[in-house]
């Protein structure tokens, strides 16, 4: 409901903002998949599902996360339809409780980017023949600590200057078309 919706977008925003103001590391990523027109959308999200079980999953994972302070995170499901029919992909945030240097932050996204494919490619998602598509548009992470750039891509709002409107995004997936 937009009640609902709103207050979850409240919610959101006063979390975003208390995190910032205590000086967490908030990691923005994209996880998206192959598809075509012709797929079935159903099927596409099952095997997205069953990629990300299996990427959450692993000691290394849990122990890489620890180590950096891993706090929580938002995740949100945007299935999209354009010209390649639909496409499913999340939008994550990823709050540590510490600001994390560059060198943890490569070292965190390679290994994200790495172990998304290797759960897509066990879910049956990539192949040899989508693997160069997936390599260059499955995972997409901002690393750059600029909160109001990365606003501004979640939001896809050059406008944007506020956390709120990073947690109108990550709530309002029904508005996209």
């Amino acid at each position: 409901s937009p009640v609902l919706m709103k207050k979850h977008e409240e919610d959101l925003a006063i979390g975003l903002y208390n995190a910032v103001e205590m000086g967490w590391t908030l990691l923005f990523i994209t996880h998206t998949i192959p598809h075509k027109r012709t797929d079935d959308m159903l099927e596409l999200m099952r095997n997205m599902d069953t990629a990300r079980k299996l990427y959450g999953k692993g000691g290394t994972m849990s122990r890489l996360m620890k180590q950096l302070g891993f706090k929580g995170n938002v995740i949100r499901l945007e299935p999209t339809f354009g010209n390649h029919g639909i496409h499913p992909h999340t939008h994550t945030i990823l709050m540590f409780d510490r600001k994390l240097t560059n060198e943890e932050t490569e070292r965190l996204t390679s290994y994200l980017k790495d172990k998304w494919k290797k759960s897509c490619i066990e879910a049956g998602l990539v192949t040899k023949k989508n693997e160069r598509t997936f390599d260059k548009y499955g995972f997409c992470a901002d690393t750059t600590g600029d909160i109001e750039k990365l606003i501004r891509y979640m939001t896809k709002n050059e406008k944007a200057q506020s956390v709120s409107g990073l947690a109108k995004e990550m709530t309002n997936a029904a508005d996209k078309k």
